[in-house]
């Protein structure tokens, strides 16, 4: 029997962790107005229950090359690389948004990370007791706040001292190092 090659591994590998992360939100569940929704569950949710709609990641409004949104809901898209915070700025931006509208969805591709990220620093702003990770992963999802800088983003907006020995227990992903290919 030959030995499997390195690219099927990693294929393999691949295949897993993207079944792991299989979770649905579909906006059906959410904290004080704001309604997380994963690109994966777009089509389980009724969008005109809702009257805004942040996206962090325009892929999810691929899954639905005809969806014309503006006869119900508003916009307010802010392109947040995956793996990354928003700015403070942007942030300032979604907070505002989110006050303006009563049900407000909140999108990137699996609502994990930088949707954890923005749903932790609103739950806290509503909650101010406890740690905002923690409480977002037990509350929420147990995958939110995918990275580091996600999770000192959050810390430092609230303007909170980094609970160190929490991130060095997390599993938190680190970001992939710059490589030179030449």
């Amino acid at each position: 029997m030959a030995k499997p090659n390195r690219k099927m591994k990693i294929k393999r590998e691949f295949r897993s962790f993207l079944k792991a992360k299989q979770c649905c939100h579909d906006g059906s569940k959410g904290f004080y107005g704001l309604y997380p929704l994963s690109a994966r569950c777009l089509n389980k949710c009724d969008l005109k229950k809702h009257d805004g709609w942040i996206l962090l990641d325009t892929t999810p409004l691929g899954r639905f090359p005809i969806l014309d949104t503006r006869e119900f809901l508003d916009l307010l898209i802010c392109s947040v690389p995956d793996l990354k915070p928003p700015t403070p700025k942007q942030m300032e931006r979604i907070l505002q948004f989110i006050q303006e509208h009563e049900k407000t969805l909140i999108s990137c591709i699996g609502a994990h990370g930088r949707t954890g990220t923005v749903l932790a620093i609103w739950l806290y702003l509503h909650e101010p007791e406890g740690d905002p990770i923690l409480k977002v992963r037990e509350r929420y999802c147990k995958e939110a706040v995918e990275s580091r800088e996600q999770a000192l983003f959050i810390y430092d907006f609230l303007k909170l001292e980094p609970n160190h020995k929490l991130l060095s227990e997390l599993d938190l992903i680190e970001p992939w190092p710059k490589m030179k290919w030449w």
